[in-house]
């Protein structure tokens, strides 16, 4: 009972806990100048700084059709949004959007760029963020536009959407709910510095101190990549390769990238395409495909895309050098001499296939079928693979790996210390 008459004296809503619900009447003190009610000035004053499209939402919420809000009113968006079901949700947006002709569905992709946007800038003073700064990591709004835009490619193409087919979209999202609720936990003064981890941004490993350099990813590309990633390899990513820095070598990169475990290379080519793959497998050198239906393909510019595997086979990642009846470079999807992603041992040339039927919906990836490189990076990614030594016997000593010996030697990595190992008694 004494439980229930304190629930009840402060007015606590069920769904927060008592340090939100402080908070919140915080904010709500500061917004309203201690009145018991907020106007439509008092609103604007606290949210001057959020995206203007979400900040007209909320005073059209607020304010269609009164002049004030007491505090239930102003926390009914936080509760059913950050805490509520998918219906309770949906009521709210449904408010946000809807006029006498119904929900528009152009309104509903500004939503979800204001979203997009305003969790970028949340990221801003985020130690994961940072860690990027040195990799010359930004937030365009043209990626972001299209980021957005991708989240929105299953809403109908109709001009109007019903309050079902949103309930359906919405509850399809849980990476774009995960932003939402940082979002609004951000815009109601409860954010905590966990919450961004729902999101995965991944932690910038394996950047020598100093060293700045013109990734080819934003921030919202980095987002898109890693939210499809096996959740195991979304901590962090190590950089491998990129040519502004290593030059346009595939000895290099071949050096830099072979048994370092999962990986994602992204190109760009002549043309300004941007596209890349998501090995799930280590490279190694050898004439049989590796990898396994974690991979995938796509497109980060001029659009957005993704695509996954059809399972109709297992081509996902090939690398091969120095052979006369074999493809030597590096591919993904397809088949000899048709690949999804190809990059050719001869450094600077590439092709994408016009079709390829290891991956499902796939679209050519690049400007022309036969590209010209303009730029490759490769970030491992998760964990780095562990070696087992229980013997104390190197990697390379395993006859599975004679060719990948080869290959370093080839890469400019000679086993120096091939003669100076005590050998290992079996």
């Amino acid at each position: 009972m004494g439980a229930n008459s304190s629930k009840k004296a402060t007015g606590r809503h069920p769904g927060l806990s008592d340090e939100e619900h402080r908070q919140l009447q915080k904010i709500f003190q500061v917004a309203s100048k201690d009145s018991s009610h907020c106007t439509e000035m008092n609103i604007q004053e606290l949210w001057n700084g959020i995206n203007d499209r979400l900040l007209a939402l909320f005073l059209n919420y607020y304010f269609k059709s009164k002049k004030a809000v007491d505090f239930e009113n102003f926390i009914k968006p936080y509760v059913n949004v950050v805490h509520g079901t998918v219906d309770e949700k949906i009521e709210i947006l449904t408010s946000f959007w809807e006029t006498e002709g119904g929900i528009q569905t152009k309104d509903i992709i500004e939503y979800v760029y204001g979203v997009v946007h305003s969790f970028l800038q949340n990221l801003l003073n985020d130690e994961t963020y940072e860690s990027w700064k040195s990799a010359g990591c930004n937030s365009s709004d043209d990626r972001i536009r299209m980021f957005s835009n991708f989240l929105c490619h299953d809403l109908p193409l109709s001009p109007l959407i019903s309050s079902e087919q949103l309930t359906v979209w919405v509850s399809s999202l849980s990476s774009l709910h995960a932003m939402e609720k940082a979002v609004f936990r951000n815009i109601y003064g409860t954010s905590t510095p966990d919450i961004l981890c729902e999101i995965n941004m991944p932690l910038c490993l394996g950047i020598t101190p100093g060293t700045i350099f013109p990734s080819l990813l934003e921030s919202s590309d980095i987002l898109f990549l890693n939210s499809r990633l096996p959740k195991e390899m979304r901590c962090e990513w190590r950089f491998l390769f990129s040519t502004k820095i290593h030059g346009e070598s595939f000895s290099k990169l071949l050096g830099n990238i072979c048994n370092q475990g999962a990986s994602l290379i992204i190109v760009k080519d002549k043309l300004g395409h941007v596209f890349g793959g998501f090995a799930p497998d280590s490279w190694n050198v050898g004439p049989s495909f590796l990898g396994n239906a974690t991979s995938f393909l796509f497109k980060l510019e001029p659009s957005l895309n993704i695509y996954h595997p059809t399972c109709y086979n297992d081509h996902y990642q090939y690398l091969n050098i120095q052979q006369q009846t074999m493809p030597n470079g590096l591919g993904m999807g397809g088949q000899f001499e048709y690949f999804g992603l190809w990059l050719d041992a001869e450094f600077g040339t590439g092709h994408s296939s016009e079709s390829c039927t290891t991956y499902r919906g796939y679209q050519m990836l690049s400007g022309e079928k036969n590209f010209q490189i303009d730029h490759v990076e490769v970030w491992a990614v998760g964990k780095p693979p562990v070696v087992e030594d229980e013997e104390q016997r190197s990697v390379l000593d395993d006859p599975k790996n004679w060719e990948t010996k080869a290959m370093l030697e080839f890469a400019g990595r000679p086993q120096h210390s091939e003669g100076l190992r005590e050998p290992v008694e079996d």
